[in-house]
């Protein structure tokens, strides 16, 4: 079966099995997808945001709906999706990190750095510090940021602080990272890279219907 007809399939499935709303997420998608985009606001989207999106999100924006049924909270329509991705235009021309291509200890690097610059942030210590010494400690926070997010783009959410994350370019492209700024360790661990779109939204929407 196709992937889109499948997603179609397990939504109908889900709205069956749970007519309520009450798995998680399902209140805010209800099970059903808003209209259609077309493509021409595809392309004006791509156009502002400076990106191309993969092939399997235009499928499902285009021939189920802009925004709906998917994972957790659903997928993010492209006017929710600019809102989320003021970040994007910035990181057009910035190396993409999320290609599996850095190993344990450069993510272990990583992530111990930001930490510690988050440490330092939320602690006395920084409230002692100058305006000025203030923000460079913003200023470099919001780089790694965006270094950790160039060639992506967010496109749904599990919940809290966490985002789902569609790789637009890249070793990855079309495959979904989960990203959570409070919880960067979490990176280094494979399972977070939940593979190519298509599939994400199917194996997920089948665990949360226990399919």
């Amino acid at each position: 079966m196709d992937y889109i007809s499948e997603i179609r399939a397990l939504a109908q499935e889900g709205l069956r099995r749970d007519p309520m709303c009450i798995k998680f997420g399902a209140n805010h998608h209800r099970w059903q997808f808003a209209k259609p985009a077309n493509k021409r606001a595809i392309r004006k989207f791509e156009k502002d945001m400076k990106l191309t999106l993969p092939n399997p999100l235009v499928r499902y924006l285009t021939e189920l709906g802009n925004g709906g049924a998917g994972p957790d909270y659903g997928i993010y329509s492209l006017e929710v999706m600019r809102k989320r991705n003021g970040f994007v235009p910035k990181t057009e021309k910035m190396p993409v990190m999320l290609d599996h291509s850095m190993t344990n200890e450069q993510w272990t690097n990583f992530a111990r750095k930001y930490e510690e610059l988050d440490d330092i942030m939320c602690s006395a210590i920084f409230e002692e510090k100058t305006k000025e010494q203030q923000e460079c400690f913003f200023h470099e926070q919001s780089n790694m940021q965006l270094a950790l997010c160039a060639g992506g783009i967010f496109i749904g959410t599990p919940g809290c602080t966490m985002n789902s994350i569609l790789m637009c370019r890249g070793a990855a492209t079309g495959e979904v990272f989960i990203v959570d700024f409070d919880y960067i360790f979490t990176l280094r661990s494979e399972p977070y890279c939940c593979g190519k779109f298509e599939d994400w939204i199917v194996n997920e929407m089948r665990k949360s219907l226990e399919v």
